[in-house]
């Protein structure tokens, strides 16, 4: 649920996303860094020194939990994890066998990235205030905007073959993958403003009401690090994690990303192609079903007295669309009364309008569980696409 997007804190607040200027995270190349002074080829290293484990226990004794770094934070967030300095290092401690008993990776790696890691506490701040919580007449003027637009066609228009392959191999709509960078990064001008690990480490060991879940994805941003698919240490994303032009989580960089310009290794930074193949491949493997339609702007009958009765949908499809039609809700389109539907009710300055979203709709959710994301991603869809 925490694919975010990377432009939502930046853009909220001021409607525009600035140019990444920020080196690539695999180094200028394009592969792993060579500077010593942030190289990651400890994995290698590790792998030729099967000794190592023998010095665990003096290491973790050693080890120091990075001090809090606020980082023009806006307020204290009560939810914030206040655990003692003596705390914390004995759940790293705890964190860094598990991470070499499951996957195998030295405890001495693990601390030479964690020794790198920042608590910081504006990530705390923004992770707690989410643009999603916006009403749909705020958040919408944050994606669909001229500009956007204008760039959204330059991107199908220049990477046209690469969508068109995406969307034969895996069946999902070009202007969708190019929509979902676009919200996510504006097509990699923004990827956030954050090093990964450092928002990784600081809700996952300092957000309790979500921390299992961000531990474990930051023991997936280690373990690509240890396999030298990534330097944890340059990885720059959103205040949750996400990273590359399509906001990958670790733990999907691990096991959705896809190498689809054939050149032998994977970067969602630097290599249009591969992230265009690897959000569809996320899409694909969530369920995307090719050719349905996404979602129809409804009608409904207020004075029905059964209107009111129906949920509002958030992340799946509770009727049928026959039953929608009982209740007083019709589209221009002629659907299948048996097709699975939901309905999405949007908040405008002066009264609701109300969507009939189908399947595919509830996929895009899987990659940020708003239905106020996936209409962004959806209407964007269709003012980019190509005739």
């Amino acid at each position: 649920s925490y694919a975010a997007h990377a432009t939502l804190a930046s853009q909220a607040e001021t409607n525009t996303a600035p140019s990444n200027t920020d080196s690539s995270p695999l180094g200028t190349s394009g592969s792993a860094s060579t500077d010593a002074a942030v190289m990651l080829p400890l994995g290698e290293v590790y792998k030729q020194s099967p000794n190592q484990n023998n010095r665990t226990n003096s290491i973790l004794a050693q080890y120091t939990p990075p001090a809090t770094t606020t980082i023009t934070t806006t307020a204290t967030n009560p939810i914030g994890d206040q655990t003692s300095a003596a705390s914390s290092a004995t759940q790293i401690q705890q964190f860094v066998q598990d991470l070499q008993q499951s996957h195998g990776v030295p405890v001495e790696y693990s601390l030479s990235i964690l020794n790198r890691a920042k608590h910081i506490q504006r990530i705390i701040d923004l992770i707690s205030k989410p643009a999603e919580g916006k009403p749909w007449f705020q958040y919408r003027p944050i994606f669909i905007q001229n500009i956007m637009i204008e760039q959204g066609q330059a991107f199908i228009q220049q990477w046209h073959p690469s969508l068109q392959r995406a969307q034969q191999q895996y069946g999902v709509n070009a202007e969708v993958i190019a929509a979902i960078m676009g919200v996510e990064t504006r097509w990699g001008r923004n990827f956030g403003g954050f090093n990964a690990l450092d928002a990784l480490y600081t809700l996952g060991f300092h957000y309790p009401r979500r921390a299992p879940y961000f531990r474990d994805e930051l023991r997936s941003l280690i373990v690509l690090g240890y396999q030298n698919r990534l330097d944890p240490l340059r990885a720059k994303g959103s205040y949750a994690g996400a990273m590359g032009m399509g906001q990958f989580m670790p733990s999907n960089y691990l096991n959705l990303a896809v190498d689809f310009n054939n050149n032998g290794r994977i970067d969602l930074w630097n290599e249009p192609e591969d992230a265009i193949g690897s959000v569809a491949n996320y899409l694909a493997v969530k369920g995307w079903k090719a050719g349905d339609h996404i979602s129809f702007m409804a009608q409904v009958d207020t004075t029905n007295n059964t209107f009111s009765t129906l949920e509002r949908s958030k992340t799946s499809t509770p009727y049928n669309w026959g039953q929608l039609q009982a209740h007083g809700v019709q589209v221009s389109r002629t659907l299948d009364h048996s097709q699975a539907a939901g309905l999405i009710e949007l908040q405008n300055e002066t009264s609701p309008e109300y969507w009939v979203a189908l399947h595919n709709f509830f996929i895009i959710t899987t990659y940020n569980r708003s239905a106020q994301y996936a209409m962004a991603v959806f209407q964007l869809s269709q003012l980019i696409k190509q005739p």
